[in-house]
């Protein structure tokens, strides 16, 4: 077995009996699981950071996630335990390992470009050692051209490790959570199950993320509307919205509890018409 990109605890909101439905967008088909065996891969993370995310993001997220499921308020330190947990899980699935090696080429010319300046004025503060400055030069250049066009998958794997100031946190922190029910529709999930509109960020006035929690509690923090619900009940638009969501999303796998017949055609669109949330 690998290492779980979507955690074990979370794919259980969404089984009957650790049983699962997995919809494959890739080659089209539906099968059902265990969450022990899906949304996992063979060595995806070093030793370090595995024992980073169960150590110091899911375990103390899991109380959260079970006080949500059970209709209980959030203490603050629970509220920020879930916080990381959410953008961790943004950071740790294969979605996001792909959107670093995009970054990749344009993070590489910036210190590429960096360093050979530095060369040029040594080179022109000594012009004795120019012919060692050029050589210099073009091994730069051939170093960054190999981290470009591939990225050692350290790079990644460090970036899970780095906290930095924590302001991703804490914007989401300072957002409206309102945790929906829905009673009669159930919520899916997938292998990238964080959204939000990745061009606002989550400091806008406008800015809006959604998690499903489980197969009948879905998070909606947002900046536009100030309740003073911490629970609310979903309407049927809203399931459908941030199902579509979900669906969006996926790279590749569609996760829901129960098997309906409109899971797997529904997961093959091409393409899904995304609205705000009202």
């Amino acid at each position: 077995m690998g290492d779980h990109y979507v955690p074990q605890y979370y794919l259980k909101g969404f089984s009957i009996d650790d049983s699962i439905w997995v919809y494959d967008k890739e080659k089209g088909r539906s099968f059902n699981s265990q969450p022990k065996s899906v949304a996992n891969e063979r060595h995806m993370y070093s030793g370090k950071v595995e024992s980073y995310l169960a150590n110091s993001i899911e375990d103390p997220a899991k109380a959260a996630i079970e006080a949500i499921r059970t209709q209980r308020d959030l203490t603050p330190d629970l509220r920020h335990a879930l916080a990381k947990y959410i953008l961790m899980l943004w950071k740790r699935v294969p979605q996001a390992r792909k959107r670093v090696a995009t970054m990749m080429p344009t993070v590489v010319s910036a210190l590429e470009a960096d360093i050979v300046e530095k060369i040029d004025h040594l080179s022109t503060a000594d012009p004795t050692v120019k012919g060692m400055a050029e050589r210099r030069k073009a091994e730069v250049r051939r170093i960054f051209q190999r981290y470009s066009s591939d990225p050692p998958p350290a790079i990644w794997q460090r970036s899970l490790l780095y906290e930095g100031r924590q302001d991703a946190v804490n914007a989401l922190e300072s957002m409206n959570w309102t945790f929906l029910h829905s009673s009669e529709l159930q919520f899916i999930t997938c292998d990238n199950p964080v959204f939000f509109f990745a061009h606002e960020g989550l400091r806008s006035e406008q800015s809006e993320l959604t998690i499903p929690l489980s197969s009948n509690i879905a998070l909606w923090a947002n900046r536009r509307y100030s309740s003073q619900l911490n629970h609310a009940q979903a309407t049927k638009q809203i399931v459908k919205e941030i199902n579509r969501r979900s669906a969006h999303n996926a790279s590749r796998f569609i996760f829901a509890k129960e098997d309906e017949s409109w899971i797997l055609p529904f997961s093959l669109r091409g393409s899904y018409s995304l609205n705000r949330i009202k």
